[in-house]
């Protein structure tokens, strides 16, 4: 029995990750049963990070709450992950989760939070709510408003909303939707119809979430503050709307004074299903809102086929005005046989009497019945344009696919059959194309029964034809594929089914690969793929006999996911790996690996067959993140020697992103052998640097490495890659590096990390380096101190932040830029007196961007400051420039509602004359 550390990582040694794991919850358990657990906590602590790490997933399998509430904060995020499961599922005191939050980085913070959100804690959250609300602001307090209790959360809302992320309005409001759609009508009744438009898209994912608990106050703040567009959140959840109210939801949809229904978003087919089915009173109203658009088809696919016509006068009843004709096709299409003929009579006459062009008119025409139309159209064939003669040949495939007749296809079909084999390609395409877009059983009808077998002959001979043709191409060749893959998937008769195997075979041997772009796995039902393995097979035994395997490569990735369950595909990936050349190994291991069910068992069958396989990429994969097991001898150091890496070859690497589930002595084997690439000078600048950003993260290994590197280019580090690594293990030693890099030539590309440095950094290690950035008076570029003063609006108290920007931007000697940026972030740290200060000051004697910067909407300024924030906009009319006066004065009409000063200031001011 496993009782001591050595003893642990001992048995783990041999084992894959996975398998680690599971047996370090199960030793853990097991001990913890019998009260001896603790010591093997306390002496795995005391190691490297894969220990600790250990020692977490140990700690939550035994239960052992203490240990796991002492590390709430812990630095390591995956010791943190581990901790917070097994707080969730524990009696940890509130008083310890309380304590975690002291002088906690940003991202434990929000771990914190996500702890207690899910409201299991309302009393701790409520109690940490007011306290963070003090301590960091509001930001930080709006984090845990989903965990308090619904009473708390109503009082609370409308002070924090400002604060609430854009994201986090989902998770509040399936928490607490009366609280947010409460809000939502406070907001929406301050705003003129103009500002509501902006905040819609906003808030929107919020009121989704809020909507299934409360449909019908949705459908309230649709009608009186809806959007003339809904945002995608809430159309997505049109289907909830109407199951609520499919009357109040068509109506709204229907509304005209929602705008111009040119380009809106119509629903979804399965929602204007609904719609159709409630059989609400607008929905004729609706209908003829979208009858130019593709949903009034949908729509009208659903009403049935008996109440299509008078459904169809009905919506064409509700457009005053509207003329007869320009019905779309697809509308004609679906109107009963008699009607349908008399409405594209009509359209027809129409149509010659105003001159229409034979592409307008050939559509309507195609509608009639095929004594009608047919000699026409067959006329138009002969056109010595190919592209009328293509659209001609279209419109006669229709025709005979509207008169729903097998004998006038199978006619159509013997007509193509004799007329085509000399035509150009793309005339061809088009009428494969249409037979192709026939539906199926009519199709099907047309090449069974009394002239069945003239109709597949024809067919045959229309696609080899089209197949054996100089100027066949690639769409021609998928036209075919598309039909034979429809006729095998959607036809029981044994003759049709051998027509299109015999069609896949043709193509196959004809072009020497499948069509392009063919998806089996999306164009065929289950079950079918025995047959075009049938029908390919040939294909595949000739090319496997040449010792080419492409043909095999690309059925596999034709047929997706499937080709994992199909056997025979699966043993000739297996034999073409016995005996295929090199340039083609990685490739079919690479398919032969694919499952992620069986690929452990089969990467340890193909290192035995060849253990220098180890050395390529896809094999790689699988070591590195299922059978770590295996990968020392990937690792090796040479490595196996064997059919690869090819002479000359660089070696592969494993990916560093699965480093976490390696040994420390995997970890330490694998960045020395980056140390090793890094400096070959047969690599470019680009693959080092990448190599060294990936090498960086290796828990424990990877920042000593990018130390080592010294910034040296030509090992492709430099600063910004060494603060990179620092992030992660070391953020402290980033902050420094930030600070110490400020006035270097390079800092701005250093401090592209700066915000995720800034978030795992104690607050007061971050609030004294930025006051020395801000306040140092040489030797900071300014990009440095505009990306300070960001972090410092963002992860500073309010107060505090507010105070060490105005002091930084109204120095005598400060930047202008500097104060523009301080300017623009000051809204955000309202109402800190030192905040209106700066607004204040740039105003009355700051630079015109500063001015700029200051002019805003109400809507981005919290409602308990707006009255003031509109005076300060007034302010501007005396101060600003001609441009951005204008721009003050056509924003006055929106303040003028929260500071009603705003008209006498008008008067006389400014005249846009």
């Amino acid at each position: 029995m496993i009782t001591t550390v050595e003893q642990l990582l001992s048995a783990l040694d041999s084992l894959p990750h996975k398998a680690r794991l599971r047996h370090t919850a199960l030793t853990a358990h097991a001990l913890a049963a019998r009260g001896e657990l603790r010591p093997l906590l306390t002496a795995l602590d005391r190691l490297g990070p894969y220990e600790r790490r250990l020692g977490a997933l140990a700690a939550l399998a035994g239960a052992d709450t203490d240990h796991l509430a002492g590390r709430l904060a812990d630095p390591d995020p995956v010791v943190r992950r581990y901790v917070l499961r097994g707080v969730r599922a524990s009696a940890v005191p509130d008083g310890v989760v309380e304590a975690a939050y002291d002088d906690a980085p940003a991202v434990v913070r929000a771990d914190l939070a996500r702890l207690l959100r899910d409201g299991s804690r309302p009393a701790l959250a409520e109690r940490l709510l007011l306290r963070l609300r003090t301590e960091r602001g509001d930001r930080d307090a709006a984090l845990l408003l989903p965990g308090c209790s619904p009473e708390f959360t109503a009082r609370m809302l409308p002070e924090l909303a400002g604060a609430v992320a854009f994201e986090g309005w989902s998770l509040l409001a399936r928490r607490h939707p009366a609280a947010v759609l409460d809000q939502a009508e406070r907001e929406l009744a301050s705003l003129s119809p103009r500002l509501r438009g902006s905040w819609w898209p906003h808030r929107a994912n919020g009121i989704a979430a809020a909507l299934p608990a409360a449909p019908a106050r949705v459908l309230d703040l649709l009608e009186r503050h809806g959007p003339g567009d809904l945002p995608d959140p809430l159309h997505d959840r049109l289907a909830d709307l109407v199951d609520a109210d499919a009357e109040r939801t068509a109506r709204w949809l229907a509304d005209p004074g929602r705008g111009s229904s040119r380009w809106e978003r119509t629903p979804n087919p399965a929602v204007l299903r609904r719609l159709v089915a409630a059989a609400p009173p607008s929905l004729h109203r609706l209908a003829a809102r979208w009858s130019h658009r593709g949903a009034y088809v949908t729509m009208l696919r659903a009403v049935p086929p008996a109440d299509r016509t008078a459904f169809h006068e009905a919506v064409a009843a509700t457009r005053p005005g509207h003329a007869p004709g320009g019905i779309p096709d697809g509308v004609l299409a679906l109107l009963p046989q008699a009607e349908r003929h008399a409405v594209a009579r009509e359209e027809v006459a129409r149509g010659r009497a105003e001159r229409w062009s034979a592409f307008e008119v050939w559509p309507a025409l195609a509608m009639l019945p095929p004594a009608e139309a047919r000699p026409e159209l067959l006329d138009a064939t002969g056109s010595g344009d190919a592209d009328d003669r293509a659209f001609a040949w279209r419109q006669v495939m229709s025709n005979a696919g509207y008169a729903a007749d097998p004998a006038e296809v199978a006619a159509v079909l013997d007509l193509a059959a004799r007329r085509l084999r000399n035509e150009r390609d793309p005339v061809r395409r088009a009428a494969l194309e249409a037979f192709g877009a026939l539906r199926a059983p009519l199709l099907a009808a047309a090449l069974t029964g009394t002239t069945g077998r003239v109709g597949r002959d024809d067919l045959q001979r229309l696609c080899l034809d089209a197949l054996r043709a100089r100027d066949c191409s690639p769409a021609t060749r998928t036209a075919v594929h598309s039909l034979a893959l429809g006729l095998l998937d959607s036809s029981a008769d044994a003759e049709l089914r051998a027509l299109a195997v015999h069609l896949m075979r043709e193509l196959t041997a004809h072009t020497g690969s499948l069509a392009p772009a063919v998806r089996l796995d999306r164009a065929l039902r289950h079950g079918r793929e025995r047959l075009v393995l049938d029908a390919v097979r040939p294909w595949l035994d000739s090319a496997a006999g040449r010792g080419d395997h492409a043909p095999l490569l690309a059925l596999v990735e034709a047929f997706g996911n499937r080709a994992r369950r199909i056997p025979e595909l699966q043993d000739r990936l297996a034999v073409g790996l016995l005996d295929c050349p090199d340039g083609a190994f990685a490739e079919l291991a690479a398919a032969w690996l694919a499952d992620p069910a069986t690929r452990a068992g089969r990467v340890a069958a193909l290192l035995e067959r060849e253990p220098s396989a180890a050395a390529l990429a896809p094999v790689l994969d699988v070591l590195a993140a299922d059978r770590t097991d295996l990968l020392d001898r990937a690792l090796a150091d040479p490595p196996p020697t064997g059919r690869f890496p090819a002479p000359g070859a660089v070696r592969a690497l494993p990916r560093f992103r699965r480093a976490d589930r390696w040994l420390p002595r995997q970890q330490r084997a694998a960045v020395r052998l980056a140390e090793t690439a890094l400096a070959d000078p047969g690599r470019s600048l680009d693959d080092r640097a990448a190599l060294l950003r990936e090498a960086a993260g290796v828990p424990g290994y990877g920042y000593e490495l990018v130390r080592r590197c010294g910034g040296a280019a030509e090992a492709g580090a430099d600063p910004a890659a060494l603060a990179a690594a620092a992030v992660g293990e070391a953020p402290d030693a980033a902050l420094r590096l930030l600070v110490d890099s400020a006035g270097a030539d390079d800092a701005a590309a250093v401090w592209a990390v700066a915000d995720r440095v800034a978030l795992r950094v104690r607050p007061d290690a971050l609030a004294s380096a930025l006051r020395e950035l801000l306040t140092r008076e040489g030797g900071v570029k300014v990009t440095v101190r505009k990306s300070a003063a960001r972090l410092a609006a963002r992860h500073l108290p309010p107060e505090d932040a507010a105070e060490l920007l105005a002091g930084a931007a109204l120095d005598a000697c400060a930047h202008p830029d500097l104060r523009t940026a301080a300017v623009a972030l000051a809204p955000a740290l309202l109402p800190a007196e030192a905040a209106w200060s700066l607004l204040e000051s740039a105003v009355a004697d700051g630079p015109e961007a500063a001015r700029c910067a200051v002019l805003r909407g109400p809507a981005e300024v919290a409602p308990a400051h707006r009255s003031r924030y509109g005076r300060l906009v007034t302010g501007l009319l005396a101060t600003a420039d001609e441009l951005t006066s204008q721009s003050v004065f056509w924003s006055l009409a929106e303040w003028a509602a929260y500071a009603p000063e705003v008209t006498g200031t008008l008067t006389g001011t400014w005249s846009p004359t």
